[in-house]
């Protein structure tokens, strides 16, 4: 890690005082150092913020956040992963996904800031491990060397008795676990909710154990069928639902939710054209 001392490139703040003011604000953290992932030309907009901190609040066990497609809600859930990391807010992580190979991807994002990211690197230390090749550092699972893990799986994979070591999980995210093709069928759609409540559920830490802190459940998704996981559990009275909808109506008026990326002509336009197709 470089010294306080030193200059943060192309401010007048230290590495120190950049470490600081980041760990409280993942808006900036952002913007500083994954300007290829967010716009830092329009910042980050309100419901964004909300989003990181949500996935920061330990007061909920469970937490789902329902937001359209194309609103980086996977976006602020991969900085807070690398949030996670750069601080050791997390001891073992889960990322889940509809498919193993889009989990996979989720990781090989990570794995490539931890190795290329120079300026991550310069302030928070190279967290990848000395050797690749004895050390956990593969497409699904890596240990970042302050020992945080981070695993990936695919919804419906085996997750029950995955542990680290004496811990589970603290974090599991499950990002989109179903599609438009597997919520068509009612058989895929009851083996995902019993993966869930049987496997998911149980496999979080309830924390005491060796100091271990209670773990949580996120899940991120949008409502692409009346009985799909994610519509169940906004009926689940142990979750804390954050609910998005790209156009907002506000006292009398509409307004988009995000119009610095989406204005509000654009949603309308998509809006009649998918009444149109039905």
């Amino acid at each position: 890690m470089v010294p306080d001392n030193y200059i943060f490139p192309k401010t007048k703040y230290t590495f120190g005082q950049v470490r600081e003011v980041c760990l409280h604000d993942k808006a900036i953290f952002s913007m500083l150092f994954f300007p290829h992932h967010v716009i830092p030309s329009i910042g980050v907009p309100e419901f964004h913020r909300e989003i990181d901190v949500a996935f920061d609040d330990r007061s909920h066990q469970y937490t789902l956040i329902l937001a359209p497609r194309g609103f980086a809600k996977s976006t602020r859930s991969f900085i807070g992963t690398m949030h996670d990391i750069a601080y050791k807010l997390e001891e073992f992580i889960i990322l889940a996904s509809k498919t193993n190979d889009l989990a996979k991807q989720y990781i090989y994002k990570v794995k490539y800031e931890l190795e290329a990211n120079q300026l991550f690197i310069a302030t928070y230390g190279n967290m990848a491990p000395v050797s690749r090749t004895q050390s956990t550092w593969t497409k699904n699972d890596i240990i970042c060397r302050n020992g945080i893990r981070i695993r990936s799986i695919g919804a419906g994979n085996q997750i029950r008795g995955i542990n680290y070591g004496p811990f589970r999980p603290s974090k599991i995210v499950l990002d989109d676990p179903e599609d438009i093709s597997s919520v068509d069928s009612t058989e895929e759609r009851e083996n995902i909710r019993q993966w869930f409540n049987h496997d998911v559920c149980y496999c979080v830490s309830q924390g005491a154990k060796g100091g271990q802190q209670r773990g949580r459940i996120i899940v991120i998704g949008n409502m692409i069928h009346s009985d799909c996981l994610v519509a169940r559990l906004q009926e689940d009275s142990r979750f804390h639902v954050i609910y998005y909808q790209a156009i907002i109506q506000e006292n009398g008026q509409e307004r988009s939710l995000w119009p610095e990326y989406f204005p509000l002509e654009d949603l309308l336009k998509e809006k009649q054209e998918s009444v149109e197709r039905g």
